[in-house]
């Protein structure tokens, strides 16, 4: 402040995670505690998060005498339209999957140790109630295009695209360029979905991990 700086940035990301690795002082708590520095002008953060944006740091922002009234919420455009006009290779469905093309998938739930056992079971319902539900072709529509959004995104990114070819090689001993393996989405039924799914969510092939 002697120096004549009027203006405090708080960067980092997440920024408005701060705290939780230390226990020290909350986002909320630091703060304030800029905000209470004699001299100062005005006070900004970036870059936060949505997940981390509490009660108690929307109360202190909104009584401060110097931190700027807004919120810097970082948000991915929702729109195909304008990502396309953006020149962006990728589409809204893109990021709803990220691991669409590992073959990997997983269930993450949060429980007291002695219900692990009911959660499990119920999952295992609801896997069976998934796989013998009819595949809708709206459904059918919209997870091709999550499919092929995911590996559009892999061409702005050398490295993404590598490993996918490479991935493909390892498991099919042949090459498919992203367009061909769009065309085989393309051609993909629900009867085939279905079928795959039964197999790769099957009861018998759960593994159950926790962290305690």
């Amino acid at each position: 402040m002697a120096d004549g700086v009027v203006e405090v940035m708080l960067l980092g990301q997440n920024v408005n995670s701060y705290g939780k690795d230390h226990k020290k002082a909350s986002f909320a708590e630091l703060l304030e505690m800029v905000d209470s520095v004699e001299g100062i002008g005005r006070v900004r953060y970036m870059t936060s998060h949505p997940k981390d944006l509490s009660d108690e740091v929307i109360e202190v922002i909104k009584n401060s005498r110097h931190i700027c009234k807004h919120f810097h919420l970082p948000v991915q455009y929702g729109s195909n339209r304008i990502l396309k006009a953006m020149n962006r290779v990728y589409t809204v469905e893109s990021y709803v999957a990220s691991y669409s093309d590992t073959g990997v998938w997983g269930v993450y739930f949060g429980c007291d140790p002695k219900n692990v056992a009911r959660c499990r079971k119920l999952l295992v319902s609801e896997l069976a109630r998934v796989t013998s539900a009819p595949l809708t072709p709206s459904r059918l529509s919209m997870a091709k295009r999550r499919l092929k959004g995911q590996l559009q995104l892999s061409r702005d990114s050398f490295n993404s695209y590598a490993i996918g070819m490479g991935r493909a090689f390892a498991k099919f001993n042949r090459l498919r360029d992203i367009d061909a393996q769009c065309r085989a989405i393309d051609a993909l039924t629900a009867e085939e979905v279905m079928l795959a799914a039964r197999d790769v969510i099957s009861p018998d092939k759960l593994t159950t991990l926790i962290y305690n």
